[in-house]
């Protein structure tokens, strides 16, 4: 099983580091390089934060988020690298969930929210490989 996880949260690359130790994943916060790993690789399972945080360029306050890199793959044709993937949508905020769901849902069905929960640990992670989750969201 090879996983990617977009997560901008220091706190929560840890845990996901620590709960994932024995399994193949890669992990990122930066668009560009979450649009070079999906191009590059073959992911079973991605674990989507929505918000990824806000840059300053030239005095503009910008908000990054997960919507640029599907549109990006867009662009370069390669939405299908998305279609035979889990996706699981971790964020906690409902308005992100809806978001990224949004853009999701024209790729694949395979679409599910567990929102990130530090306090069960692993049990946690294996309940969102194992489609354990909240809600699906996409039908």
């Amino acid at each position: 099983m090879k996983i990617l996880i977009i997560e901008d949260n220091t706190a929560r690359m840890q845990y996901f580091s620590k709960w994932l130790e024995n399994i193949d994943y890669d992990i990122t916060y930066n668009v560009s390089d979450a649009i070079e790993l999906i191009k590059n690789n073959n992911y079973d399972v991605i674990f989507w934060d929505y918000d990824l945080g806000v840059f300053i360029d030239n005095d503009n306050v910008i908000e990054v988020n997960s919507s640029m890199i599907i549109n990006e793959l867009e662009k370069n044709d390669l939405l299908n690298k998305l279609s035979n993937v889990r996706h699981i949508i971790h964020s906690n905020n409902q308005v992100s969930i809806e978001k990224l769901n949004n853009y999701l849902k024209n790729i694949t069905n395979d679409i599910v929210v567990s929102k990130f929960d530090e306090s069960t640990g692993t049990t946690w992670i294996n309940n969102a490989l194992k489609g354990k989750h909240e809600r699906n969201i996409s039908k």
